[in-house]
């Protein structure tokens, strides 16, 4: 009940903030559907999903959406028009953080096929003009309909895609993980120190096959045929149903901003009007996980990227670093290395249990922590039959 209340009043400053009264007018009304299905499948999918989200984490339901970098609301580059937009964009985020589980459901469903069909009109006002108990039977028979070619009008991309998310196991994202090559700590060890280390090799780089430059906002990016860049997965949900789709792609770039330019490193990932790119930590041979980076404008014009057998970088370094140590838990972070340069790709807190261990998932091993009444760390490697990898240790 507060939820709502909250959503109202804001949504309420928001119509005053961007100033004066809208004429009312009816809203779109859209029906989440996919090709042959009906209406008890679909509730089935939803239950289902709704049963994902409610056993989920909250760290694993959607990001909120932020407004991307760009020219400010009235266009004129003045400071109260970006405080109106940064006002306006707290708002909306409070908004959503108030529909987490909503989002959450929702993507499940998007994962599973299905799309929100915006009705024409006609179809509209038939079922607002229904009783709410009888539009159960309106959504049957619609969904019986042929709507193959509705639904890929409406999700038909308006630029060619990327190469499509790809795993296998032994890698996470673009990283293939040498396990079998792996050595853990021969001594006790404290915070600072690797309890495991070995390589790490990219398992999925393409190059560039076209020039392309982002357009609008203060800051763009160009990028050089020839380039390579490489898969990335920092996505921290668990269970595949509630991630975000698409692959992202991360590689060198040249940053422009007020007559200046720098290389930097930026990723894409493939959406319906355009690529999504921001700015990550980490290089342009390995881009770490988001950071303090900003993302762009929507890229529209078409990027192609031409997928290679093999990676010509070789085997990276790779270590499990200790972070903290308690009494009762331990923080790690994964690091990679090359020619100096550090990139982080992974981090967690793993609670120990009451025999004061931690298990750390590596595929077809595991790496086994105790924790000692000094806070040192001791480290084996054992086979392992479960098959979990690094994104199970929780």
């Amino acid at each position: 009940m507060r939820s709502g209340r909250l959503g109202g009043t804001i949504l309420a400053f928001v119509s005053l903030l961007v100033g004066g009264q809208v004429a009312a007018r009816p809203k779109p009304v859209a029906i989440l559907a996919k090709a042959d299905t009906s209406l008890a499948a679909r509730d089935a999918d939803k239950a289902e999903c709704r049963r994902i989200v409610d056993k989920a984490p909250g760290r694993d339901m959607p990001a909120v959406e932020r407004t991307n970098v760009g020219a400010p609301m009235d266009g004129s580059g003045g400071a109260p028009a970006v405080a109106g937009a940064a006002i306006v964009m707290l708002i909306f985020d409070m908004i959503e953080n108030g529909r987490a589980a909503d989002r959450g459901e929702s993507l499940c469903m998007q994962n599973r096929g299905y799309a929100p069909l915006q009705l024409t009109p006609e179809e509209a006002t038939a079922y607002r003009a229904l009783a709410p108990e009888k539009r159960s039977a309106w959504e049957s028979t619609f969904l019986s309909q042929d709507l193959t070619q509705r639904i890929a009008a409406a999700t038909a991309r308006k630029v060619p895609p990327l190469p499509d998310y790809a795993d296998e196991p032994g890698t996470i994202g673009g990283l293939r993980f040498l396990v079998d090559g792996f050595t853990a700590a021969d001594k006790p060890v404290g915070a600072g120190d690797a309890v495991l280390t070995g390589k790490v090799e990219r398992s999925r780089t393409a190059v560039l096959a076209n020039d392309f430059k982002s357009e609008g906002g203060p800051i763009t990016i160009a990028g050089k045929a020839g380039a390579v860049f490489h898969q990335v997965d920092y996505r921290p949900q668990r269970d595949p149903a509630l991630r975000e789709p698409g692959a992202t792609w991360c590689g060198p770039v040249e940053q422009v901003s007020s007559a200046s330019a720098a290389p930097s490193v930026y990723c894409l990932t493939t959406r319906q009007s355009g690529y999504e790119a921001y700015r990550p930590t980490g290089f342009g041979w390995l881009a770490g996980p988001p950071g303090d980076g900003f993302a762009l404008p929507m890229i529209t014009g078409a990027i192609a990227l031409e997928e290679r057998d093999a990676d010509d970088l070789g085997p990276l370094d790779f270590a499990i670093v200790v972070d903290k140590v308690t009494a009762s838990a331990v923080e790690l972070t994964g690091v990679v290395t090359r020619k100096g340069q550090r990139v982080k790709i992974w981090n967690r807190r793993l609670k120990a249990g009451d025999d004061k261990t931690v298990a750390v998932p590596l595929w077809q091993r595991k790496l086994v922590l105790g924790i000692s009444p000094t806070f040192k760390i001791s480290a084996k490697l054992e086979d392992s039959a479960e098959g979990k990898s690094l994104r199970d240790a929780w």
